[in-house]
């Protein structure tokens, strides 16, 4: 498995405090409902960190919490051990002129997406959500399987992508239930997020991990969660789906996908 590793590089190397993962402890951020879904709790902890600018953006490489990490099979290669999170503070048709892009390209060699499925949410629940991203993993998992050069073979969820854009970040626009299961599958991490970098106001966030699913079969899944600072038009968020993240990641064809759809 092409991963980084050894002298290479990856931009914002923030570690967390692993006695904040401890499972049930309140000042990690995350705790566990009766549904066994860790719920966001208030951090009552004031720390200053100082982060250096990666190619004057704000990137951050934070760790995933042990107590989500040791349920998966895969442990030890960075896009699974970390979340990466970026603070965009430019128009999406400006994305990668404005010095931005996906983990992807720091893979030895990048990686290549062939397919790029998209989603629009807003305030939807966690039962929809939910047979969306479990159709989304069960087709990439057959997708895998099957004898075809671009999306074929063992590690043909590297060639995937799911990209999932949000109308205003936080409980106030997103259901906070489902923001607590993209906290599972750590395509969220509550208290990462920025406002403002410097002088310049945030326009986007963007959180990449590689979720994993404990049901037999599957396979590990790319996703990118961007919860938009505002709540804007289809139109912005089309622009951030495709001429943001699609031009980077050398879009190829897509897969519109509405929240609740249980197949692609």
């Amino acid at each position: 498995m092409s991963i980084l590793g050894g002298a290479q590089q990856f931009p914002g190397g923030l570690e967390e405090d692993k006695e904040r993962m401890m499972a049930g402890d309140p000042r990690s951020g995350i705790i566990f409902d009766m549904d066994g879904i860790p719920q966001r709790v208030p951090r009552r902890y004031d720390t200053d960190k100082k982060v250096e600018l990666f190619h004057a953006d704000f990137v951050l490489d934070n760790s995933v919490p042990p107590n989500l990490l040791d349920i998966f099979v895969n442990r030890t290669e960075r896009e699974f051990t970390h979340m990466r999170y970026s603070a965009a503070t430019c128009d999406p048709n400006a994305f990668n002129d404005s010095g931005f892009t996906l983990r992807q390209v720091y893979y030895a060699p990048p990686w290549r997406t062939e397919l790029f499925i998209v989603t629009m949410m807003y305030h939807e629940d966690k039962e929809l959500f939910c047979r969306m991203m479990h159709g989304v993993i069960i087709n990439v998992a057959h997708l895998c399987k099957r004898d075809c050069r671009r999306t074929g073979g063992k590690d043909g969820w590297k060639k995937m992508v799911v990209c999932i854009v949000s109308d205003g970040r936080g409980r106030d626009k997103v259901n906070a239930r489902t923001l607590s299961v993209m906290v599972a599958m750590s395509a969220y991490q509550d208290g990462v997020a920025k406002t403002k970098i410097g002088k310049q106001a945030v326009t986007g966030c963007i959180y990449e991990y590689t979720t994993q699913s404990a049901e037999k079969g599957t396979v590990p899944v790319q996703v990118i969660s961007s919860p938009k600072e505002k709540n804007q038009t289809k139109i912005n968020s089309h622009s951030w789906l495709f001429n943001a993240f699609g031009a980077i990641s050398s879009l190829q064809p897509n897969v519109p996908l509405d929240v609740g759809l249980t197949s692609i």
